[in-house]
C-alpha cells in the first residue's frame, strides 16, 4: 500500500511527520519492548537470587560439616574417656535413660554426658527372664512388677568399648 504525500507549500518534512497519525502497530512495538526489558530484568533477578541460593548453601554445607567433624571428635574423646573405667572396682556407676527397647536389648544415654550406648539382654540377670512386652515399650522380668521401661533412669557401668566402630556396651548395675 503505496501512499503519496505531497507537501503544502511552505511545510517541511519534519511537519508532515507531526501531523501523520500514530500507527497502532507502533504502540504494540512499544510495548512488545516494555515487555522484553521486563522480562530480561526479572532473568537478572533471577540469576542473582539463584547464586546467592548457591552460597547459603555452601555455607551451611561447611557448616554442617564441621559440626559432623566436632561431633566425631567428642565421639572419640567419650570413648576414651569411658575406656579407662573399664575393670575398675567396684564399677563406676552412671546414669542413663532408656531411649529404645529392642529384642537384643535396650539402648541408653547417659544424663552426664549424652553419650549413647547399648545394654545387651544378655548381660540381665538371667533369673530374672527379661523379654520385650506386647507393645514394645518395656522389658518384663517372670515377675511382671520388674520391668525396664522406656524413659526409665537405671544405674549402668561400661562393660566393653568398641573404639574402630566408635559404640560403647554397658551392663546394668
Amino acid at each position: 500500500m503505496n501512499r503519496v504525500v505531497s507537501l503544502k507549500k511552505g511545510s517541511s518534512l519534519g511537519d508532515l511527520v507531526k501531523d501523520e497519525q500514530p500507527r497502532p502497530d507502533d504502540d504494540l512495538r512499544t510495548r512488545l519492548h516494555a515487555m522484553e526489558t521486563k522480562i530480561r530484568r526479572m532473568k537478572e533477578q533471577r540469576n542473582s537470587f539463584n547464586e546467592d541460593a548457591r552460597r547459603a548453601a555452601d555455607s551451611r554445607n561447611a557448616l554442617q560439616e564441621q559440626s559432623k567433624e566436632i561431633r566425631e571428635s567428642i565421639k572419640d574423646k567419650l570413648l576414651l574417656y569411658y575406656k579407662k573405667d573399664i575393670g575398675k572396682r567396684p564399677p563406676v556407676v552412671h546414669q542413663a535413660i532408656i531411649t529404645e527397647i529392642s529384642p537384643r536389648g535396650f539402648f541408653i544415654e547417659l544424663v552426664q554426658t549424652l553419650a549413647r550406648g547399648f545394654v545387651p539382654i544378655r548381660t540381665l540377670p538371667r533369673e530374672l527372664g527379661y523379654r520385650v512386652s506386647s507393645n514394645g515399650t518395656a522389658l518384663v522380668g517372670r515377675n511382671p512388677k520388674i520391668k525396664l521401661k522406656l524413659g526409665q533412669e537405671i544405674g549402668v557401668s561400661i562393660d566393653k568399648v568398641f573404639v574402630s566402630d566408635k559404640q560403647l556396651d554397658f551392663r546394668l548395675s
